[in-house]
């Protein structure tokens, strides 16, 4: 489960493996064994991954249902960016359009 779940979150964001790489610290290899079964990450590049997707451990190895929909990893990937004052603007937003059902 982990490798179809680290490749949907890769491919969903856009990335490459060597994007992927870069962005935690491994070789473009070690992201191809990963996807492929070959081996698994430790603990560390667990943690890596998923504060890099902005998924729990249990979402990216298969424990807990991971995020099916490519538009709230995306959303996800863009509050993760932003400052806690805008974070707070944003979920205001959100509260008051879904009380309004627009």
């Amino acid at each position: 489960m982990f490798k179809e779940n680290l490749k949907k979150l890769r491919t969903s964001r856009g990335l490459s493996q060597v994007d992927l790489a870069e962005a935690i610290g491994v070789v473009q290899g070690t992201i191809y064994f990963w996807e492929n079964g070959k081996t698994e990450p430790t603990g560390n590049y667990l943690i890596s991954l998923a504060k890099f997707f902005g998924v729990t451990i249990d979402e990216l190895m298969g424990v807990a249902p991971l995020a099916a929909n490519a538009d709230l990893l995306e959303l996800n990937s863009i509050i993760r960016g932003m400052s806690e004052e805008n974070k707070k603007l944003c979920l205001e937003l959100i509260k008051a359009v879904a009380k309004s059902r627009i």
